[in-house]
């Protein structure tokens, strides 16, 4: 049963990379048949296996910083929108709940369960165009990631944004607001069982004066705990589900790593901003 599981999640991961045109009837049929392979192999009694290996996975090289923007230093601005639900669907509305400024970043981490690696897409009222950052899928069908709009349209309550995906049982989606930041230098994910004492991920060197941004998504035992150093952020829970998002400014060059304290299963994302 997991070998067919597998096979069919293949088929998913495929059918999302080629012709994929939005809007047309070809596109639309494709969702359907996306949508129900994916609750097939959810169904399925095999467990799937991850799209990154068990443990962690090294940065990604960092990306130059882009020429022209200010060297300010990144910081957090606040939270202006978040949701959580268990309701299966295939897509969630995140309204705007405080103002953001024209010009800052935004930062959506999301949690989905019961679900596929398909295309997850996020968008806004304002048109800002949002990246995938990093992404993780775990072997009970979990998965965690980040996303990025920098140098955003401003946003009042009047806007919110949507986001997309093949299928869910539950959602949580976080949106937090960054200053001076305006590019991805690197990304790490990494997942783990329950029953352990910890989570992390760990990679290469990171200069001073980059922004750490990390969101770990976990399933019953205790809620993740990050190390000293980094800045919590509110902490979203569905049931036995959490999404533990925080944030941390390098101030010394030095390995770039996220970790922490769980007993529960987890995954989680790192992004490296600049």
């Amino acid at each position: 049963m997991a070998s067919h599981g597998a096979a069919l999640l293949a088929g998913i991961v495929i059918g999302a990379v080629t012709g994929y045109v939005v809007g047309s009837p070809a596109s639309a049929q494709r969702e359907v048949t996306a949508a129900q392979q994916c609750q097939d192999a959810i169904s399925d009694d095999g467990v799937q296996q991850p799209l990154a290996a068990h443990g962690q996975r090294a940065l990604d090289a960092a990306d130059p910083a882009p020429a022209g923007q200010s060297p300010g230093t990144p910081a957090w601005v606040g939270r202006p929108g978040a949701e959580a639900h268990i309701l299966t669907g295939t897509s969630a509305t995140v309204p705007i709940t405080q103002n953001v400024a024209a010009g800052d970043a935004l930062i959506v981490s999301i949690m989905l369960t019961s679900t596929c690696p398909a295309p997850l897409t996020v968008t806004d009222s304002r048109g800002s165009r949002y990246q995938l950052v990093a992404d993780v899928f775990d072997t009970r069908h979990h998965r965690v990631a980040i996303l990025a709009a920098f140098d955003v349209a401003a946003l009042s309550t009047a806007d919110h944004l949507a986001v997309t995906y093949v299928t869910a049982s539950k959602y949580h989606v976080v949106v937090d607001e960054y200053r001076d930041i305006h590019s991805v230098a690197a990304r790490a994910t990494g997942l783990g069982e329950s029953g352990g004492t910890s989570f992390g991920i760990t990679g290469p060197t990171c200069r001073a004066g980059q922004l750490l941004v990390g969101a770990v998504g976990s399933n019953s035992g205790t809620g993740p705990l990050f190390e000293p150093g980094w800045a919590d952020l509110p902490t979203v829970k569905l049931s036995s589900y959490w999404l533990t998002t925080g944030y941390q400014l390098v101030r010394t060059p030095g390995p770039c790593s996220l970790s922490g304290a769980t007993t529960a299963q987890w995954g989680a994302v790192l992004a490296v901003l600049q």
